[in-house]
């Protein structure tokens, strides 16, 4: 059973769903070799990751700010800018 909280989306930002927490647009891509990678909500209303380079390997999400994982909401999808 997955036990990661799926990210909340409110007034155009990507919500920590942790009560204590909270923090707003401080969630990330995590990546196997440890880096992180910025995401948001775009204009089309899709999250976008903002890569930093080519070799990027998606290992999950987490918020930056208190550093639990976190899964996307259903009927999202990530788009890589």
């Amino acid at each position: 059973m997955n036990d990661e909280l799926p990210v909340l989306i409110y007034d155009g930002k990507l919500i920590c769903p942790y009560g204590d927490c909270g923090a707003a647009d401080e969630i990330v891509e995590l990546d196997v070799a440890t880096r992180e990678n910025a995401l948001s909500i775009s204009d089309d209303g899709k999250i976008s990751a903002h890569l930093g380079d080519s070799t990027f390997e998606s290992d999950g999400f987490e918020c930056s700010q208190c550093r639990r994982p976190v899964s996307m909401p259903d009927g999202y999808e990530i788009t890589h800018a």
